[in-house]
């Protein structure tokens, strides 16, 4: 479809078609006013609207019939003047005409169908995308100074470009009408030469914010990721306010998300997010890695916002709305990696931006002591949870192949406590490694339900070893494709370590080694490692009676665990969905 060419309402032609436009400010006008008066103002309409007006009357050669403004006269008049447009366009186009419209009805009771007020046939049938975009922009309409805003749109120039988006009076006899307002306000926006304009004195200031340009619109959604309160707010000033008309066409009014993307940087990634109208229930916040939303290229995963922050109790009178994640070590290569964050809307309205969103992410490798361990196989790999995102530090050859090599990683994480006992431990070649934490737990991947409970005495008779470091750190030799853990070295006459209860969901401890009691759904450690020895050995040691060596290693043998490996973990400390497929563990038996 043709875009518009022009659209003002058929009050002023109704009225008075002969009459002139006023054409720039400081010039005599003469405009039409319902009492036919040249040189004054249009009538003004006070704002807010006591109620929607939910049919429309549309009164034209041989016409004159009423029709449901929401789900037949707006959706027709969105196809007729821009039909082609995309999604945000579409509805920033709906607002505007339904401006048009209540403006007509308040002042004239009736409204024309034709580019003098704007077209509502067209001998097309309006399709989903359009008819969306009127259901969710529902009785929204333009509002400044207390006054409603006149919509006043025009095709403009069809050769705008981006970024800019901004059309040259040359290229379209239309194009002289728009006005490009973006970062403008009060007094400073530009009214449009299609309207009376005002005086800020004058009674009814607030009609004529400008006139948007429908190539422009499409430019800004296509191009910069415009939403259509972005796309309003470019061509009608930053403070131009939306409005909902209350009324039974219109449904009760959604709030959008509100948060912050608060802090990016080498250690963690952390926020808020909350739905006003849910504001006690913890919301999904969506994470796009170099690239917003929409981009095929970016990286994307969705969380739940349900941490305690005391800072929110009183700000938002509800404290669990935090998130908080690990940096991706794989972005840890010293480039700019923006980092966007959405908040998602109960009620599957908009998901909006974050505050602060986006972050831009720059963090050098920073290579932990340790040796390397080599992850002997794929299934290895997936059993320990690993990731080439979450924690792939980004190495060359050279230098994976600098590091000590140590022993290798058992093929699945074994876990155990004593009977009666909160301590969790990692049997880990012939020795047990303190867990230290449910974020630990988290970090890892490790499976709450798969610790094992042995005889207490039979676990304080394998020897100890270094602490569980609070998060994997993995790295590739390229030149081989060979993955290692760097983890601590021990030997077999290392002296022995104590550790505070890390426990299973039925009990809560620390992430210290203090046996302080904390709530196991804590978000996760910020220490990215713990220096450990830098000795290698093996040893074996006391283990239970049904051990054997094939168990500490995972493979199949008389005396073995029998353990199921562990699958696709969603890593560190969150509780995660992968945008592109959900990510899903299976467990081991308890």
């Amino acid at each position: 479809m043709q875009l518009a060419q022009i659209a003002f309402t058929c009050l002023y032609m109704n009225l008075a078609p002969e009459m002139s436009w006023a054409s720039a400010p400081g010039q005599d006008a003469t405009y039409p006013s319902v009492l036919g008066v040249p040189g004054q103002p249009p009538l003004e309409v006070v704002a807010p609207l006591p109620a929607a007006h939910c049919d429309a009357h549309i009164v034209d050669v041989g016409v004159d019939k009423w029709v449901p403004t929401e789900t037949d006269y707006l959706p027709h008049v969105v196809q007729c003047e821009n039909g082609g447009a995309n999604l945000e366009a579409l509805k920033a186009q709906a607002i505007a005409a339904r401006s048009v419209l209540y403006y007509a009805m308040e002042t004239n009771g009736e409204i024309c169908d034709s580019q003098g007020c704007q077209v509502y046939s067209c001998n097309a049938t309006p399709n989903a995308l359009q008819k969306q975009a009127v259901e969710e922009t529902a009785g929204i309409y333009l509002m400044y100074n207390d006054t409603l805003t006149y919509g006043f749109y025009v095709a403009g120039d069809p050769g705008v470009q981006p970024p800019q988006c901004v059309g040259n009076d040359n290229n379209a006899g239309t194009e002289k009408f728009v006005t490009y307002n973006e970062g403008k306000s009060g007094t400073d926006v530009t009214q449009t030469t299609l309207g009376f304009i005002f005086d800020p004195n004058d009674f009814g200031y607030g009609q004529n914010r400008g006139c948007m340009g429908q190539w422009a619109a499409r430019c800004l959604e296509n191009n910069n990721g415009y939403t259509y309160e972005d796309i309003l707010k470019f061509f009608y000033g930053d403070d131009i306010i939306l409005v909902t008309a209350p009324g039974e066409c219109v449904p009760e009014a959604n709030t959008k998300p509100v948060g912050s993307l608060d802090g990016v940087n080498c250690d963690v990634i952390e926020g808020w997010a909350q739905d006003p109208d849910a504001p006690d229930t913890p919301i999904d916040v969506h994470l796009y890695f170099d690239g917003p939303a929409g981009d095929p290229d970016a990286f994307s995963l969705a969380l739940t916002a349900d941490e305690y922050r005391d800072d929110l109790c009183q700000q938002l009178m509800s404290c669990e709305h935090g998130f908080s994640l690990l940096s991706p070590l794989s972005l840890h290569d010293g480039q700019l990696h923006p980092i966007y964050a959405y908040g998602i809307d109960t009620e599957g309205g908009q998901n909006p931006q974050l505050s602060a969103s986006p972050i831009e992410l720059t963090c050098a490798p920073t290579i932990p002591e340790g040796v390397r361990r080599h992850v002997t196989s794929p299934e290895s790999f997936a059993s320990w949870a690993f990731s080439d995102f979450w924690s792939m530090l980004p190495l060359s050859s050279e230098e994976v192949l600098a590091i000590e090599q140590g022993l290798d990683l058992p093929a699945e994480p074994w876990l155990v406590r004593g009977d009666g006992d909160t301590t969790v431990w990692l049997i880990d070649s012939g020795v047990r490694r303190h867990v230290p934490g449910p974020n630990a737990m988290e970090n890892w991947g490790f499976d709450w339900d798969a610790i094992e409970i042995w005889p207490l005495e039979q676990v304080e008779e394998v020897p100890t070893g270094p602490k569980v470091r609070t998060r994997p750190v993995t790295v590739r030799d390229d030149l081989s494709g060979a993955v290692y853990l760097i983890d601590d070295a021990w030997m077999e006459d290392e002296p022995t370590t104590t550790g505070s209860d890390t426990t299973d969901p039925t009990t809560t401890t620390t992430g210290e080694d203090t046996g302080t009691t904390v709530d196991v759904t804590d978000g996760p450690e910020l220490t990215t490692t713990s220096a450990g020895p830098s000795t290698t050995g093996d040893t074996t040691g006391a283990l239970p009676p049904d051990y054997s060596e094939s168990a500490s290693t995972g493979a199949e043998g008389e005396g073995g665990c029998g353990c199921s490996s562990n699958q696709n973990v969603p890593p560190y400390g969150f509780a995660l969905l992968v945008l592109a497929g959900t990510l899903v563990r299976r467990r081991r038996r308890a």
